[in-house]
């Protein structure tokens, strides 16, 4: 492997000498700090509908600083990394030393995309922009609910019709986006863990409706931002993550799946909302009033706060902010874990 790998590393090297001669200066390997040309160091860092970047000549990213592998010291030549980015069609070049901050965006068409969330509500607060912006491009797009969200609510409506309400304001959310596919797993509202039986549910889904794409809350806990950590959001961020890799894929992970005829299926982009490290940008400067239309239909829980409207807009114009787009501009965040592989 190390052999093999410092040889393709080097052919890399040439590569780069013959075709980015003189094409700018090196980045910083800090996410999306630009270059001396002043384009992104990641190319995938804001575009308009996040695909993926147009070509660009050849650069080199410096994070020998970074820890590329685990137990590796700061400088040694990272020849895993170094193979699984050249397996991967992108134009950065890297030689021993060298790497770049992520992989990309796997470059594959995206006809499927699921959303997996812990309560009705939390796709339309943190994603529901974006997903428009899916709907618009023709992607065919699943929600999966892993709550009924039955321990949400404001007044006195009886416990017992919560999860039946809560479920059908999420389905008009949805439909109100172009969504009809809306799928409840039924769990206990506040009481969700990552079990073996949650697993199994999600990787049920995402065998029976192949998305290219996962969206989910992160597993991550955000200090800054304690309420958009929900011990429910960090357990399907988690649960879901596990049953995107490996569960989904392994033939032999919940052997009732395919007995029930479910083959294994693998996502190619695994897409993390609510987390401590967004590094993409989606603008939603466009659909930011869908998004406002299907998070009214959740009158359960914000039919009675005064200024949801300004609430949402001003998380939106921040990530517009950090993401460097042009006053005006409204943006939702997410870190994006390709799986090319």
């Amino acid at each position: 492997m190390a052999g093999s790998a410092r040889a393709a590393a080097a052919a890399a090297a040439v590569e780069h000498d013959r075709f980015a001669d003189g094409a700018g200066a090196r980045a910083k390997a800090s996410d999306g700090v630009p270059a001396s040309d002043g384009a992104p160091a990641d190319g995938n860092r804001y575009s308009p509908r996040l695909t993926r970047a147009a070509a660009k000549p050849a650069r080199f990213v410096d994070t020998r600083r970074a820890c590329v592998a685990p137990g590796r010291p700061p400088g040694a030549e990272p020849e895993l990394w170094t193979v699984l980015r050249l397996l991967v069609d992108t134009p950065e070049v890297v030689r021993p030393g060298w790497a770049a901050p992520r992989l990309p965006l796997v470059n594959e068409p995206v006809a499927r995309a699921l959303v997996v969330m812990a309560h009705p509500d939390d796709v339309d607060f943190g994603a529901a922009g974006t997903v428009a912006t899916w709907v618009d491009e023709g992607v065919e797009v699943t929600y999966c609910l892993v709550t009924d969200g039955d321990a949400g609510g404001f007044d006195d409506t009886p416990r017992e019709r919560m999860a039946g309400l809560r479920r059908e304001e999420q389905t008009a959310a949805a439909a109100s986006l172009g969504i009809t596919d809306v799928r409840f797993l039924g769990h206990p509202d506040g009481r969700l863990y990552v079990t073996d039986e949650v697993r199994g549910d999600i990787s049920r889904v995402i065998r029976e409706v192949r998305p290219q794409r996962v969206l989910t809350q992160s597993p991550e806990r955000v200090w800054e931002r304690l309420p958009a950590s929900h011990p429910d959001h960090l357990a399907t961020g988690e649960a879901t993550t596990i049953a995107v890799y490996p569960d989904a894929r392994n033939a032999f992970a919940h052997p009732e799946l395919l007995a029930d005829g479910l083959e294994p299926w693998t996502v190619r982009e695994l897409w993390l909302s609510g987390g401590p490290h967004p590094g993409h940008f989606v603008d939603i400067t466009e659909t930011f009033d869908r998004k406002l239309a299907a998070l009214a239909r959740h009158v359960s829980q914000v039919g009675h706060r005064d200024g949801i409207a300004d609430l949402v807009r001003g998380w939106a114009v921040r990530n517009a902010e950090a993401a460097g787009m042009p006053e005006g501009r409204l943006a939702e965040a997410f870190q994006v874990v390709p799986i090319p592989y």
